[in-house]
């Protein structure tokens, strides 16, 4: 039996993520972090998508959007897995193998208190799966920095498809890792611009009324941090950290 159509309605808020098949494909490898960021500012460029928080982990990815044309979000989230699942296997050295489940998780949220619940339950994603203590300490993709300092332009070059290689190394260092991310920014294409607006999603709640974006985002900092205290004080063996997540393997067995 086929699945019914998603229904989305516009000016909702929307909780998207999708999830590898197997492996980490999305470490936060300098050159994955550059050829992810142009991918997903050139799917904003293409459709009609507001995104306000998102943050990726090495075999899924979480987002916060508003959406503005319904028929796109299918197609947002297509152009990302596609192009990002030609990139992975095209650095793996291998052939049209599947990267990701299929299809996608997509859940309109319907009030404001389960918005600010998600927007915590994602930016406490990494401290949960114990890889950091904070999310500043966090290597990977995310929109915190943006959602710190209120929003802003997010720019990147797409890479072609054609520009990336086999990795020569299973195990790259930090120094060779950068050195590849800067060959592959040298042939980047058109520059996409992505405006992320961490507050866009309030818009969505008439409940809210006249609440203040800043009242609304300290309680959202302030649940964070008590997620992180309460993760720490329970966690029985040390964090991953920073430095292992970024020298990790994408084909690191993991399902």
């Amino acid at each position: 039996m086929g699945r019914n159509r998603r229904c989305f309605v516009n000016n909702t808020c929307l909780e998207v993520s999708f999830r590898a098949e197997e492996g980490l494909p999305l470490i936060a490898a300098a050159y994955m972090r550059v050829i992810l960021k142009g991918i997903i500012a050139k799917a904003f460029e293409l459709y009609d998508i507001t995104v306000c928080h998102m943050l990726v982990m090495s075999n899924h990815v979480h987002g916060i959007l508003v959406v503005e044309d319904p028929e796109c979000v299918k197609d947002f989230v297509g152009y990302i897995k596609r192009e990002s699942a030609h990139a992975i296997n095209r650095l793996l050295g291998r052939r049209k193998r599947t990267i990701w489940c299929e299809g996608y998780a997509g859940t309109v949220i319907l009030d404001a208190e389960k918005a600010i619940e998600r927007i915590v339950y994602l930016y406490t994603n990494p401290q949960e799966a114990g890889l950091v203590e904070k999310i500043e300490d966090y290597p990977n993709l995310s929109t915190w920095e943006y959602f710190v300092s209120g929003g802003g332009e997010l720019r990147a070059r797409r890479i072609p498809r054609h520009s990336i290689s086999p990795l020569p190394s299973k195990d790259l260092s930090l120094a060779e890792q950068q050195q590849y991310a800067c060959e592959l920014e040298e042939q980047g294409e058109e520059e996409s611009v992505m405006f992320i607006d961490p507050d866009a999603w309030m818009r969505c709640f008439p409940e809210l009324g006249e609440s203040d974006c800043e009242s609304v985002n300290r309680t959202i900092v302030e649940r964070i941090r008590a997620k992180e205290l309460a993760f720490s004080r329970n966690r029985a063996k040390p964090v991953f950290g920073a430095h292992a997540l970024r020298i990790e393997r994408m084909n690191k067995p993991h399902v």
